[in-house]
């Protein structure tokens, strides 16, 4: 429209159709995320002590049409409109070329196609509470979970042979405990907790200046632990003042492959200071995960004066 803004926000009402009559399309997907799950929990109240235990069994389905070729490793793809003759001449100019004997690819575009992936896992939960006094608790608990790969991801990988590793992404675990101590009153809600967590196959996206492009990679083991801290001052109830502040920490366990090295070498034997190997290795290990800062801090305060919210 005149003001900029789109007329229809839905492309398919009213396409751009190529000489061939054909609808152009910059992404042809159809996905199903599927979740289903069994869960339960106990709850125990025994004087002082309040103990939560549970468990639950996630089934995770994604079922995956692509109807494009996938022209690399950060998703990129080729799409005709599903004209038979364009799919044809697209795969003729890009031959998907793969190693036999690595599974890697050589070059070319991967095909469209339909893939069905699967994630299940147990994941047991446990936390209590102890009142030493109506004030003052101490507070503690454990779980596991588990976060499967993105759609994104997972269309990504559709440039990798079926059955290879790189086509089905693993998921995320992690094993997270925390405890501390609360403390409240009619004027005062205060609350000081430590927490770590154990990350396996942690995803990750990150730029590759080889390829020119954003991927996703799976960063190994990687543990993250912190400090977070609040205190909520309300005199009136009227007046509120909260505080608040957290430092956080995180080491990345393993080195990271990010090309093909030598038969019998992998990141944690070659040399870091050889330049050819910085670009088949991300030296990580022993590095921070980026994406979340070292320390965070704020301050509020909040007046009901009537009609009036300052």
């Amino acid at each position: 429209d005149s003001n900029g803004e789109a007329i229809d926000v839905f492309p398919v009402n009213d396409p751009v159709a190529a000489a061939s009559g054909v609808n152009l399309q910059k992404r042809d997907r159809q996905s199903y995320a599927i979740l289903s799950q069994v869960a339960a929990e106990y709850r125990g109240v025994f004087g002082n002590l309040t103990v939560n235990a549970g468990a639950r069994l996630p089934f995770f389905k994604r079922d995956l049409q692509n109807n494009c070729y996938t022209s690399s490793a950060s998703g990129f793809v080729e799409c005709s409109g599903g004209d038979p003759a364009l799919d044809t001449a697209i795969g003729a100019f890009n031959p998907y070329v793969v190693n036999p004997a690595t599974g890697t690819v050589v070059s070319g575009y991967s095909p469209p196609g339909h893939r069905v992936l699967k994630y299940s896992k147990l994941l047991p939960s446990v936390g209590a509470v102890y009142h030493f006094t109506p004030r003052i608790s101490a507070f503690a608990s454990y779980s596991k979970g588990l976060s499967v790969p993105s759609t994104d991801n997972l269309y990504n990988a559709f440039y990798f042979p079926a059955g290879t590793s790189e086509a089905e992404p693993k998921p995320e675990t992690t094993n997270s405990f925390d405890g501390g101590l609360r403390y409240r009153s009619s004027k005062v809600q205060a609350q000081v907790a430590t927490w770590y967590t154990r990350f396996n196959d942690r995803s990750a996206s990150a730029f590759d200046p080889e390829l020119n492009l954003t991927v996703f990679r799976n960063l190994g083991r990687v543990n993250k632990w912190g400090i977070d801290g609040s205190i909520a001052y309300s005199p009136t109830a009227m007046l509120t003042a909260v505080a608040f502040g957290s430092w956080n920490q995180s080491k990345i366990q393993d080195n990271i492959q990010t090309g093909a090295l030598p038969a019998g070498s992998s990141c944690d034997t070659v040399d870091p200071t050889v330049p050819n190997n910085t670009r088949l290795c991300a030296f990580t290990a022993g590095k921070r995960e980026s994406g979340q800062p070292g320390y965070m801090y704020g301050t509020s305060l909040n007046a009901k004066l009537g009609l009036v919210d300052l």
